[in-house]
């Protein structure tokens, strides 16, 4: 995996906190408008939730189960990713589970999702940005120059002339203290966690469902990952906790976990329990939005700071994709770049 170092401040740099969907979205946008952009990410890799875990030869699809397209904007962008082949329409049969009971849901809006894992999406988007993993950008002080920005292990990571961050609230509101308004904003946003086990079978389950909402339970979703296109087998299965049950139990053990809410699965769905041929849970802190924005993206021109993220534009993967482009848009309005 390629790392980069930080390259020295430019007129018309842009740094980046975050390479997940809105992130990747608007670097690439704004090296096409003519920007030098680098982004920085503390993980390993880029796509953020939209991620995939392999283990004990699995894979499953534990964050952004798929995604949906509605604004006409997104709409040509998700072409070309089909056109290149990682993306897909995902066709499988949705239902509703609550205690025992299982009952087909309409179809709804198409589904998408990466090929042949989710975290394909991001791969595809990486190639061509300057990205510098593995590296948490601790403070961002604003000089005469820009932008100056440290991470937290005390590196000089640059300076830039836009800081733009696409990381959840939380994260975000230590870098957006000297700008009041874009405080307000993201302090008023609540993230809820998620946790999401993760479980291999030997056989397929007696469930005829490929995907389903799940109530009455501590479940909320329950998805048969194999059956989204490209996916091996054997049978795998991704499980979502409720809001209220993640945050009720955020600080058990991964190995209690699991447990728990494999007996809710069977529970919902009514089958007799399996024994499965592995089972990991995982915990998302910063999963889902309980009040989202219906912002965009936030941008203050004065100080040229930009926020983005799915927290900024309601709660979905299409609004994350969309608000790291439109903060881009606000960016490439704001000011033309030097050649």
């Amino acid at each position: 995996m390629p790392v980069s170092t930080p390259h020295p401040p430019s007129t018309a740099s842009v740094a980046i906190v975050g390479a997940g969907a809105s992130g990747l979205l608007a670097g690439r946008r704004l090296q096409e408008a003519g920007f030098q952009v680098q982004i920085f990410e503390k993980s390993r890799g880029p796509s953020g939730r939209l991620s995939t875990r392999r283990q004990a030869g699995y894979a499953f699809d534990h964050g952004a189960q798929y995604f949906t397209v509605k604004d006409n904007r997104f709409r040509p962008i998700v072409d070309e990713w089909i056109e290149a082949g990682v993306v897909a329409p995902w066709g499988g049969s949705i239902a509703v589970l609550k205690q025992g009971d299982v009952t087909p849901k309409d179809s709804g809006p198409g589904r998408y999702v990466g090929v042949p894992r989710m975290s394909s999406l991001g791969r595809h988007l990486e190639p061509g940005l300057d990205i510098v993993y593995k590296t948490r950008v601790g403070s961002a002080e604003q000089t005469e120059n820009g932008w100056a920005l440290v991470s937290d292990a005390g590196d000089d990571l640059g300076t830039f002339e836009t800081l733009l961050i696409t990381a959840p609230p939380e994260q975000t509101l230590p870098f957006v203290e000297s700008v009041p308004a874009l405080h307000e904003q993201v302090a008023g946003v609540d993230m809820l966690p998620c946790w999401a086990v993760m479980a291999a079978f030997d056989t397929p389950l007696p469930l005829n469902v490929d995907g389903a909402f799940v109530h009455d339970s501590p479940l909320s979703w329950v998805a048969r990952n194999t059956s989204k296109p490209g996916r091996p087998e054997p049978e795998t299965w991704v499980l979502h906790a409720s809001p209220e049950w993640s945050t009720a139990h955020l600080e058990e053990e991964k190995d209690a976990v699991a447990p728990q809410l494999l007996e809710a699965f069977f529970e919902a769905a009514g089958i007799t329990p399996v024994e499965p041929a592995f089972a990991t849970a995982h915990r998302w802190r910063y999963a889902q939005v309980g009040n989202p924005l219906n912002e965009g993206c936030l941008w203050d021109q004065a100080t040229r700071l930009g926020v983005a993220g799915d927290w900024c534009n309601g709660s979905r993967v299409e609004g994350a994709f969309m608000s790291g482009l439109l903060l881009a848009e606000k960016l490439i309005g704001s000011r033309i770049p030097s050649s």
